[in-house]
């Protein structure tokens, strides 16, 4: 499996931002960190063009899961002040 690159180089970042593990991320782990983790960097990524395909991919998900992350995304940058400051990092990628 091989990472667009972007999206690698934004999971590594965030990775280093927060502590969690790329096997985490790239795990089925579901906690609140974890999960919003991914959802920054596919919030980021998709922002760039990268297809819901293709940032499903390496994560082992569907496009589906893909599209909730985002909606859970777009909520959060309103309500999550510790998910907003790492969507911005994250950005400055």
């Amino acid at each position: 499996m091989t990472l667009h690159d972007p999206t690698l180089e934004l999971t590594a970042k965030a990775c280093q931002l927060t502590g969690v593990t790329s096997e985490d991320v790239f795990s089925w782990c579901r906690t609140e960190r974890v999960s919003h983790l991914r959802f920054a960097v596919w919030h980021v990524a998709r922002k760039s063009g990268i297809s819901l395909h293709d940032l499903a991919r390496p994560f082992r998900r569907d496009h589906t899961s893909v599209c909730h992350g985002l909606t859970r995304a777009k909520d959060l940058l309103q309500s999550d002040e510790w998910f907003r400051g790492l969507v911005e990092e994250l950005e400055n990628v």
